[in-house]
């Protein structure tokens, strides 16, 4: 074993070593006491592929022989070298990185649907350090590294700075002392707002496990209703997978306000396993100023969802106007097809003007241009002021020559209809 390391490292010098099998990387973590880096990638996405550069870079292939790594992809790449090895993932075969895709996602992920790029650092003893979803770059990897290796040697993480890149233009931020860390800890806990809010805000910007650690302690139902809001906000950034449990739970909090600030938080995530704790929480008896998030966050989770686009299409046929409204807002958040075309031409002959309102911005948004004469027509009878404005900036979308038409009074007036519930 010590052997096969040795080699990796000089391997290494030029990009990552790869292991070739999932069982032998977490044999060798165990005897080196490191952890494993699990690389979920896929082809033909841009923050992917970019990601392969990253790989063979010697500066991140030199740091990943703190880990030890294994890349998991399940497509195929037919120009093999002549040693049959992966022309993308160089030390490995096609074969072995998709045996270790579908033994990793069965071990670490749990279902079918993959988020990629992501990367999960795991302990020996195969408990998940952390993990990041979506992009990344040089500057992030190495900071995952530094912090999953000091977890697992010390418990501690080491000063991490704010997560600028050290290449580029971007102004270096300084590194956040552990006593500074400390300090946001306590101040985060503070009953005094104008403290405890900015703290907590701070801690959810450093990429660091303490900090992260403290922001989900704030979420326990014993403290402050605020508290567990701010946590959630501070928690919910794209990709975070240590948050989507947490929040779900809070799906369940006795305050309702928390539980909207839940939907939300699991919406900005942009994780499909938070699909399912939605829709969970759909099948209770809710109020309305509840069940009216939950659609739009859904389709934040997963656009692709077969169950997140038929309860949204379900939402928009709703007795509830304010349930009607939240289907439609997330509707076009969705590829329009016969259906919502339907529905969107149901909802112009809406008795209320919020739901016709929505409709109309939902067609402007999208640039449904099939409505153009409807939209002419409905403006000549129309007798809201909210209504007839929408109608007027959605006819401009539909007549640009943009790629992209975007109108800003269109997109100014959506709180007209959404905040009325």
């Amino acid at each position: 074993m010590i052997g096969t390391w040795v080699l990796g490292l000089a391997l290494a010098a030029n990009g990552v070593a790869w292991e070739t099998n999932l069982e032998a990387a977490f044999a060798q973590a165990k005897e080196r006491n490191v952890p494993v880096l699990i690389c979920f990638n896929m082809d033909n996405e841009s923050a992917n592929d970019a990601l392969v550069s990253v790989y063979r870079d010697p500066e991140f292939g030199t740091k990943s022989g703190d880990c030890v790594c294994l890349i998991a992809s399940a497509f195929s790449h037919p120009d093999a070298k002549a040693d049959a090895s992966c022309p993308r993932f160089d030390g490995v075969t096609c074969e072995q990185h998709k045996t270790i895709e579908k033994a990793a996602r069965k071990a670490f992920i749990g279902s079918d649907e993959v988020v990629a790029p992501q990367h999960i650092l795991v302990a020996p003893d195969r408990h998940v350090l952390i993990r990041r979803a979506y992009s990344i770059d040089k500057s992030g990897l190495l900071k995952l590294i530094t912090m999953a290796t000091s977890a697992l040697h010390t418990g501690k993480t080491v000063e991490v700075d704010h997560g600028a890149s050290p290449t580029g233009d971007d102004p270096q931020l300084p590194t956040v002392s552990a006593s500074h860390i400390a300090e946001l800890i306590d101040a985060a806990k503070d009953h005094n707002a104008e403290r405890r809010k900015p703290a907590i805000q701070e801690l959810g910007r450093i990429d660091d496990l303490r900090a992260r650690d403290a922001l989900l302690a704030l979420l326990d139902p014993k403290t402050m209703d605020d508290t567990r809001c701010d946590a959630i906000d501070a928690l919910a950034t794209k990709g975070n997978y240590d948050a989507l449990l947490p929040i779900a739970a809070r799906l369940k909090d006795s305050n309702t306000i928390v539980v909207q600030r839940a939907i939300a938080g699991l919406g900005r995530l942009e994780l499909p396993a938070g699909v399912k704790p939605l829709l969970d929480l759909s099948k209770k008896k809710l109020v309305s100023m509840i069940a009216c998030e939950i659609p739009s966050a859904m389709v934040d989770c997963d656009r692709d969802s077969p169950e997140a686009t038929a309860f949204i299409k379900k939402a928009c046929s709703n007795k509830d106007d304010a349930i009607v409204i939240g289907g439609l807002r997330a509707l076009a958040k969705l590829d329009s097809d016969a259906d919502s075309r339907k529905i969107l031409g149901q909802k112009l002959a809406d008795s209320s003007s919020s739901v016709r309102g929505m409709a109309v911005w939902v067609i402007g948004t999208n640039c449904e241009r099939s409505f153009e004469d409807k939209l002419k027509a409905l403006a000549e009878k129309e007798t809201n002021l909210d209504v007839r404005t929408c109608i007027l900036a959605a006819l401009r979308n539909l007549s640009s020559t943009a790629e992209k038409p975007y109108d800003a009074e269109l997109d100014n007036l959506l709180p007209r209809f959404t905040n009325r519930f």
